[in-house]
């Protein structure tokens, strides 16, 4: 099991930040959705 500088496991680090970068990104779209429906 690697370890990164922090003592995280390499491949759950890996996946989790894929999967909040997911999130933001999705959040980010959300987002602008509620602007332009709103936005006059």
């Amino acid at each position: 099991m690697a370890e990164n500088i922090i003592g995280l496991d390499e491949q759950q680090a890996q996946k989790l930040a894929d999967g909040l970068n997911e999130l933001l990104a999705n959040y980010q779209v959300f987002y602008m959705n509620v602007r332009g429906l709103t936005h006059e």
